[in-house]
Parts: structure tokens; C-alpha cells; sequence
């Protein structure tokens, strides 16, 4: 009895932190994209997380391209939990940039880093897996490219389970 109940509490405490120590780890070639909301046609808020290839100075850029379909046009806010200093946003077709304005730290290569920007409206209509093409430039000598993939659901989720 008492080794079943210390094997079930040595599980549950496996369930439990598992996450944050077998996560998904992330590349410096890759981006990590994720929406809060992925029914065709919402309204979503959508988070790009990468690990930064170079340096990014505090008047660095990130720029975020969208697939076809996507409607960026309503982007007027962006932040980030990891970058410090705040961002000018700037929108151009399906492009959205995203400009550091000097203030905040110098973030070194190797830093997991993450932006998030809200109003996104996804595409109207489910789609295969699409790329979302993310450009970093920041250090004066280098720009560099990660793609990250995007999945549209079909329907909107009822009850935790897409229709």
C-alpha cells in the first residue's frame, strides 16, 4: 500500500513539472508560432518565440511576414515578455515590423526571445500548414531569417474538440 502511494506521488510529480524540464526545446533555426485563437476568420493574438542568431541592440527590428490570406492590417500593438523597451509597430501589405525604440537591454545571441502581436485576423478558411517567415536585424552586421509553420483549424472548437 505504501509503494503504490509513494509510485503515484512520484507520477503525479512527474506530470506536474515534466514540462517545464522535457519542453520543447527550441533551435537557433527555428521560430515557435502559436495563436490564442486558431477558428478560420477570429481574431487572434498571435506569439512568435525563437532564440536570437545575433545580437539584437536596443534599435534593432524584428519582421514578421504573413502568409496569404492572414489580414494584418489592423496591427497597432506588440509586446514581448522577454524583450524590454517596447516596439514602434509599422504594417506594409502582409508584412508587420517591429522596430525597437533604443530603450531597453542589448539581448546576446543564444536568448530565447519571444513577440507577440495582437489583432491578427486569421484566414477565412482552413488551409494546410503554412510558414510564417520572421526577420531579424539588429546588430548592425547581420539579418537573419527563421520560418515557423501556422495551422488554421477548420471549425470553431466546441467543448475542446474541433467540429
Amino acid at each position: 500500500m505504501r509503494k503504490a502511494f509513494l509510485w503515484s506521488s512520484v507520477c503525479l510529480l512527474l506530470v506536474i513539472i515534466s514540462p517545464s524540464l522535457f519542453g520543447q526545446t527550441l533551435s537557433k533555426d527555428s521560430v515557435d508560432v502559436s495563436l490564442l485563437n486558431r477558428e478560420a476568420g477570429a481574431t487572434t493574438l498571435l506569439t512568435a518565440t525563437f532564440v536570437l542568431s545575433d545580437t539584437l541592440r536596443p534599435d534593432g527590428a524584428i519582421e514578421l511576414t504573413f502568409p496569404p490570406g492572414f489580414d494584418v492590417s489592423n496591427v497597432k500593438i506588440a509586446g514581448s515578455s522577454r524583450i524590454n523597451g517596447g516596439f514602434r509597430v509599422q504594417v506594409q501589405g502582409q508584412t508587420v515590423r517591429l522596430l525597437r525604440q533604443g530603450r531597453g537591454r542589448t539581448l546576446p545571441p543564444g536568448e530565447k526571445v519571444d513577440v507577440k502581436i495582437a489583432t491578427v485576423v486569421n484566414p477565412k478558411t482552413a488551409a494546410t500548414p503554412q510558414s510564417l517567415k520572421l526577420r531579424v536585424s539588429g546588430s548592425g552586421r547581420s539579418t537573419y531569417e527563421l520560418r515557423g509553420g501556422v495551422v488554421i483549424s477548420r471549425k470553431k472548437a466546441v467543448g475542446g474538440h474541433e467540429q
